[in-house]
């Protein structure tokens, strides 16, 4: 998962390979699952090449993708970060693993310059008014767990609802098979609620 922030043209800005046009943080997703634990999110950025091809870098690991489109751009820095981190944890121990990670982090001339980037883009973008990339990703994560867990009470309702109606429909085919729903008033009334109940979970 990731979230990113576009730059605006009149307000270019540059750095050594081009024009940075959009800002963002990278989530890995399946690291808990794999290895045991969460990574951190990867701050990057994608830039604009004079050749007008993009280039996506993650300032935290020096990792690069390459693409016609920024998409395209993402996307490959993205497969390159996960191929690195599964290989990364799965070749070396979990410490030595952790430790060529704060290696590659340590601040660098190339790193500085990438650095001072990113900041740029985010004041630019509070100066305008819109939200940090970092903090719509977040408020993002929190919608979309209480969506979750939303449509999983739903979910159980659902289910509740199926239970309930699987038992009429039950109940409906016992009671005409054994000719019982003809005669008083009473039976009368429970086929017809049956019934409406039926049509109307039917659609």
């Amino acid at each position: 998962m990731s979230q990113e922030t576009e730059g605006t043209a009149n307000q270019p800005i540059l750095v050594s390979r081009g024009e940075v046009v959009r800002i963002g943080r990278l989530e890995i997703h399946g690291m808990m699952e794999k290895f045991g634990h969460e990574s951190p999110m990867f701050s990057f950025l994608n830039i604009r090449k004079p050749n007008n091809s993009f280039v996506s870098t993650c300032i935290h690991l020096r990792i690069d993708g390459y693409g016609k489109t920024e998409e395209d751009a993402k996307n490959d820095m993205a497969d390159n970060v996960c191929y690195f981190l599964s290989q990364n944890f799965s070749e070396f121990p979990q410490e030595e693993a952790w430790e060529n990670i704060t290696a590659l982090e340590k601040p660098d001339i190339w790193a500085n310059e990438l650095w001072v980037a990113y900041h740029a883009m985010q004041n630019m973008r509070a100066r305008q008014g819109k939200s940090d990339p970092v903090a719509e990703l977040l408020s993002n994560l929190a919608q979309a767990k209480e969506q979750a867990e939303e449509w999983k009470r739903q979910a159980k309702d659902n289910a509740m609802v199926a239970s309930i109606i699987l038992s009429l429909v039950k109940a409906e085919e016992e009671t005409e098979r054994a000719g019982k729903l003809a005669e008083g008033p009473a039976n009368v009334a429970l086929h017809q609620v049956i019934r409406r109940t039926l049509e109307k979970a039917r659609g």
